[in-house]
């Protein structure tokens, strides 16, 4: 597990306060998908989540089939959605619907514009799927990308931090799934 406020990788999935910062890491880690959970048909599971913002929270992933590690971010609006802990149900407020809608339209509509984008400083998004969650009205909109192919070598960390940089021309472009 990692903290999403220090980054720190390797947290036991059990640990409740995180040992570098001292986060209390179940408020922390509330809306994520919990590790494990199967995605697009069983090819993607998730690993943890690597980081959240206001637009989506990104997380660390396998493909199961082809066994390489990606990145998947999922369109998730901390200020419009909410995740039930434990049904998983997705709720937007009705006040917030139409924003809602209107971000989701932007974020698959820069899915699409970055898939078709070909440079070495830009991951290259090869998914983008929505995936029914079984206890909602709502769907989970989701991303996958790729580091470029220079990427393959070393720490997951790193590599994660020099993508970060490397993917600057993005801003806040969706990202991810990185493969090592």
């Amino acid at each position: 597990m990692r903290c999403l406020n220090c980054r720190l990788d390797g947290i036991v999935q059990s640990t409740q306060i995180c040992p570098k910062c001292g986060v209390y890491l179940p408020s922390l880690l509330r809306d994520v998908l919990t590790p494990g959970t199967r995605l697009r048909g069983g090819d993607y599971s998730i690993d943890y989540a690597l980081g959240r913002g206001g637009f989506g929270i990104t997380y660390r992933a396998s493909h199961t089939s082809l066994e390489k590690l990606v990145a998947i971010k999922e369109f998730y609006p901390q200020e419009q959605a909410h995740r039930e802990g434990t049904t998983g149900h997705l709720t937007v407020p009705t006040s917030q619907e139409e924003s809602y809608q209107r971000g989701l339209q932007r974020f698959e509509r820069e899915g699409r514009i970055l898939a078709k984008l070909n440079h070495p400083n830009i991951v290259q998004v090869v998914d983008l799927f929505q995936e029914r969650d079984t206890s909602s009205d709502y769907l989970l909109h989701l991303e996958v990308c790729q580091v470029p192919s220079k990427q393959k070598t070393g720490n997951y960390s790193k590599t994660v931090q020099k993508f970060t940089q490397e993917a600057n021309p993005l801003k806040q472009g969706q990202v991810v799934t990185i493969r090592l």
